[in-house]
């Protein structure tokens, strides 16, 4: 029960540098009774691989090379003793763990604890599977855990489905994967009005998806636009910015505060945006400003580690959950674009998706 003593692996070894592709031995290769080792089928890309591709030394210093990738799908190639959720030969879906390089998924194998790992449904390929965990876990922590809006999730029983009931929610970035799935887990959570935006081709996926309204991005941009979508009716709960940017922190907050009726606003309940990103200084000020009764805006930056242990409390169901609803229909992976090759295939991947893609998920097929 444990990794093979070797294995090819996709390595950075300088900032910027190409993708190398070496044998690698993995730090420890027993599996604690807890854990899987997963061979990798699909991994996905996404913008903080190839950005710490370029500036590794803002998160792993100089411990390089190192191993990117954090999130995929696989096999279960060998189980801990006390794993009684999965079984070998189990088709999976997780998340890496940034740092960990044992759990990364630019490598042929990977291990990570079982609690964290989600069933792929036989309805849903492993390319699918594999852009599931990141995004999506991104967007249930920042729906549903402390360190952003910390709404009730819809597997909860104290009536986490209907916790946005009579609310509404703003997406920006609805076509981004995480907006994807922030959309289908407001709808899940029962928000009476989502609103986003997009580009125009992505609309009628959006509304699919649970979107009330998708407000055209080049032409219906502004704070206006969307205080005019959620309407005078119904409460804004908080804006989900999936962009990040110093532009989309900004319109978040004027948002906020120019909506009719909104969670909080005052000096001791803040308005909230949850953001993919930390808070920008300037975002900050716009939301500090009180003159005229403007309402108070806190922005929460998110960094959604499923598999650390703070997080649990909302990953361990994430996966249970997330894995029926992908069955059920009820949840959508993102589209996928593939490149072949596995561990040969990276490189190419990162240039990919770094130049740019919409509405859909760079994977990289094993």
């Amino acid at each position: 029960m444990s990794l093979p003593q070797t294995f090819q692996a996709a390595l950075l070894t300088g900032a910027g540098a190409p993708i190398e592709v070496r044998d690698r031995t993995p730090e420890r290769a027993g599996l604690e009774p807890q854990e899987v080792a997963i061979k990798m089928t699909a991994t996905a890309i996404n913008p903080v691989d190839w950005k710490l591709r370029d500036h590794p030394s803002i998160f792993f210093g100089d411990r390089l090379p190192a191993v990117l990738g954090t999130d995929a799908a696989g096999t279960i190639h060998a189980k801990g003793s006390s794993v009684t959720n999965l079984e070998v030969g189990d088709r999976v879906f997780f998340q890496g763990h940034l740092g960990k390089y044992d759990t990364s998924s630019f490598q042929e194998y990977a291990r990570t604890d079982a609690a964290v790992v989600g069933r792929t449904p036989r309805n849903i390929s492993d390319e699918q599977a594999a852009g599931v965990s990141l995004a999506g876990m991104t967007a249930a922590i920042g729906l549903y855990h402390s360190v952003g809006r910390g709404l009730a999730a819809p597997w909860d029983d104290n009536g986490g489905s209907q916790a946005g009931n009579g609310k509404a929610i703003v997406v920006l970035g609805g076509s981004a994967s995480v907006g994807q799935y922030v959309v289908q887990l407001a709808r899940l959570s029962g928000y009476s009005r989502i609103v986003t935006n997009a580009s125009a081709a992505h609309a009628t996926l959006l509304r699919r998806l649970g979107a009330s309204t998708v407000l055209d991005r080049k032409t219906q941009n502004s704070a206006g636009d969307f205080v005019q979508a959620v309407g005078e009716d119904i409460e804004l709960d908080c804006v989900y910015d999936t962009i990040g940017t110093p532009e989309t922190q900004c319109l978040a907050v004027e948002i906020l505060q120019k909506a009719r009726k909104v969670r909080g606003g005052s000096a001791g309940a803040p308005s909230l945006v949850v953001c993919t990103h930390n808070a920008d200084d300037k975002a900050v000020r716009q939301g500090s400003k009180l003159e005229g009764g403007a309402r108070k805006v806190e922005i929460k930056g998110i960094l959604a580690v499923g598999p650390a242990p703070e997080y649990r409390n909302v990953s361990e169901p994430f996966y249970v959950h997330v894995a029926r609803w992908l069955e059920a229909g009820e949840f959508v992976p993102n589209s996928p674009v593939v490149v072949e090759g596995g561990v040969h295939g990276i490189e190419e991947a990162l240039r990919m998706q770094k130049a740019g893609v919409s509405g859909a998920k760079v994977v990289v097929k094993f």
